[in-house]
């Protein structure tokens, strides 16, 4: 086919012909629908001036009945001279009418603004409620997830207990599936506290070999009730603690034990102060003293429960856990139960290993299964280093490690 000289394909000339088709149909369908959109906004529009009207003629009307109503009761009693006066009067009293209905109807303005306004405070109070509503249960959701994991950071600022209530402990404490035995999240707390201020209420011992410094422990933790436990050959006179004989790392459960035995003898039955926290760490350990501060406060303030806190592993052929030597501590109860008891002599175990043992067969040996219930805390590694203690302008080799590398 041929327009203005030019050959146009039939298939190319039906298919511009089918789409300007669809093109007016879309455009008759859109003003159609447009027509019926406007006369649909002008129906509403019109319903809303009738509503509007009829709310304010039933106000007028309302107004003029009380004032009618009003002015019947008042002139009743005068009988034949009311109807005489009515028509003497009528405009007077019209404008009197329509003047009390502008003022009912004024007064329905007021009560619907005092209405609204009081419905605009209800709904504020409601959002602040809900609001409210959604903090406690993100509290409460922090708290249940921290009771399924080793690490709890709970915000204790400038509180004077860290004492668990007994609806606490039931949340907090969990069953651990590696240790098979129940457990507490570990207290990293949130405070602005210095671990001094907790001086008497704990006591860590620190067994130290002769080519350990002894001046180093004392100097950086001299804010902290540190006992320096020595061997018995060596003579420095820093030692608090100096035992019996010389012990080297094979035979260290023996010094632990004779340790223990001091302490016991000579500090825990001779002290007018309850030990509410009692550990035991390693020379080559570097500690956060924030964090200690945390693990010394939630402990004491909880001394009244059996609390064993470490690096745990599980025991192979009994319930319970074993924590690592590095640092472990207990409560002042379990203090209580350890010195209490008559522990024999240790005999070949590691000294970690021996001292869970120990503790372990006091409470069986004194309590039936139901009353030996013990609650044990995993030590964060983040904020105890062993060994080695890298940071910024800092990189410390501490112990054997440290000699090991003098040789080299």
């Amino acid at each position: 086919m041929n327009i203005f000289g030019t050959s146009i394909p039939f298939r190319l000339l039906g298919r511009f012909s089918r789409t300007v088709l669809l093109c007016m149909v879309f455009v008759t369908i859109f003003l159609f629908y447009n027509s019926i959109h406007k006369s649909e906004k002008r129906r509403l529009l019109r319903d809303d001036i009738n509503s509007t009207n009829n709310m304010q003629g039933s106000c007028i009307l309302r107004g003029m009945k009380k004032v009618q109503n009003a002015s019947n009761r008042k002139f009743s009693g005068i009988g034949g001279y009311r109807y005489a006066n009515i028509g003497v009067k009528s405009s007077k009293y019209q404008q009197e009418l329509e003047f009390n209905a502008n003022l009912e109807l004024e007064k329905e303005k007021n009560v619907n603004s005092m209405l609204r306004k009081q419905l605009e405070e209800k709904g504020l109070e409601l959002d602040i409620l809900t609001e409210k509503n959604k903090i406690q249960m993100k509290q409460q959701h922090t708290i249940s997830a921290n009771s399924k994991h080793s690490i709890s950071i709970l915000n204790s600022i400038n509180t004077e207990s860290w004492k668990l209530t007994n609806e606490e402990l039931k949340n907090l404490t969990y069953f651990d599936k590696r240790n098979k035995v129940n457990m507490l999240p570990t207290p990293i707390m949130k405070h602005n506290h210095s671990i001094i201020e907790l001086f008497d209420d704990y006591l860590i011992t620190l067994p130290i070999a002769d080519y350990e410094s002894i001046q180093w422990v004392k100097n950086i933790y001299s804010d902290m009730n540190i006992k320096i436990i020595c061997d018995g050959n060596d003579s420095r006179e820093d030692c608090d603690i100096k035992l019996g004989q010389k012990y080297d790392y094979d035979t260290l459960y023996k010094k632990t034990y004779f340790s223990m035995d001091y302490i016991c003898k000579n500090i825990y039955n001779k002290t007018d102060k309850k030990i509410k926290f009692f550990a035991k760490m390693d020379f080559d350990v570097m500690v956060n003293k924030n964090y200690l501060y945390s693990v010394i406060k939630f402990i004491s303030d909880n001394s009244h429960l059996r609390i064993y806190f470490g690096n745990s592993s599980p025991l192979r052929d009994r319930e319970g856990v074993e924590m690592n030597g590095q640092f472990y501590a207990i409560s002042g109860a379990l203090l209580d139960e350890y010195c209490s008891c008559n522990i024999p002599e240790a005999q070949g175990n590691g000294e970690d290993l021996w001292f869970a043992l120990a503790l372990h067969k006091c409470i069986a040996d004194k309590y039936p299964p139901e009353e030996r219930r013990m609650f044990y805390i995993e030590n964060s590694r983040d904020w105890v280093k062993h060994a080695k203690y890298i940071d910024k302008g800092v990189q410390l080799v501490l112990g054997r490690h440290a000699l090991k590398d003098k040789k080299k």
